[in-house]
């Protein structure tokens, strides 16, 4: 899970990535944290993002481990959580992309780093 530490009415906001949601469907380890982190959202104690390249990667990881019948659901399930899905623009694609240009990162962590970047600016 990746954090920010931008605090936006008194609210810290947190990007989950693909994992975070993985270990939480699937009792990993770090369930019990990430499962902290959904009942603080839906008290509105913080506020949790997650991009749309982190559910593509979420999807995929399903479909490949276990079945594409598993994967229908995943988009609900995800809207139904007190999550704030970020859409993803080619701005957004390509300041992802100088992120992952700049350091030595993941992809995937570049998407993360810059939904964090924009939820600091987030109401």
């Amino acid at each position: 899970m990746k954090t920010s530490n931008s605090k936006t009415n008194n609210l810290i906001h947190y990007v989950l990535d693909s994992y975070a949601i993985l270990a939480f469907l699937y009792d990993d380890v770090s369930k019990q944290q990430v499962d902290k982190y959904l009942r603080k959202a839906q008290t509105n104690e913080v506020k949790l993002y997650l991009n749309a390249i982190s559910l593509g990667e979420i999807y995929y990881i399903i479909a490949q481990r276990y079945s594409v019948s598993q994967t229908v659901e995943i988009p609900d399930i995800i809207r139904n959580w007190a999550i704030n899905l970020v859409e993803v623009d080619t701005a957004f694609i390509l300041a992802a992309a100088q992120w992952k240009a700049k350091y030595k990162i993941s992809y995937a962590d570049a998407f993360c780093i810059e939904t964090m970047h924009i939820s600091w600016a987030a109401p």
